[in-house]
């Protein structure tokens, strides 16, 4: 008995594990792994220029903080898009930084570069500065 329980089990398995790895068509999934190499040259264009507009920010001298000036409510400046307070992705597109505010299911590696480089340049903005 214990024998047709392992024997099940074990095509359980295998068949878990093709399920994952082949999509409804039965045909493979491609990985991120696979992406063409334009789309990895424009991410790897857009990290520079974020490094950029970072270094360039830490040269100005530019705190961490920014000010909303509707509230006065201060805030940090955010390490990432995602986390960052509705006020401040409303301010991005106000500012004409962003074209919108993004949700986060629709974030991808070229819309947080480009997000980070409009918080910096939101952050040399005498408006925001805490």
């Amino acid at each position: 008995m214990s024998e047709i329980i392992f024997i099940l089990v074990v095509v359980f398995v295998a068949y878990v594990a093709y399920t994952v790895i082949t999509d409804k068509n039965g045909a493979p999934q491609t990985t991120h792994l696979s992406a063409d190499a334009s789309s990895a040259e424009a991410v790897v264009d857009e990290a520079v220029v974020v490094d950029d507009a970072i270094q360039a920010a830490i040269n100005l001298n530019i705190g961490d903080e920014l000010k909303n000036p509707a509230t006065g409510e201060v805030s940090k400046i955010p390490n990432n898009y995602r986390f960052g307070k509705r006020w401040i992705k409303e301010a991005l597109v106000v500012e004409g930084l962003l074209d919108k505010v993004y949700k986060n299911n629709e974030l991808n590696d070229m819309i947080n570069a480009k997000a980070q480089t409009a918080m910096a340049t939101l952050a040399t903005m005498d408006k925001y500065k805490a």
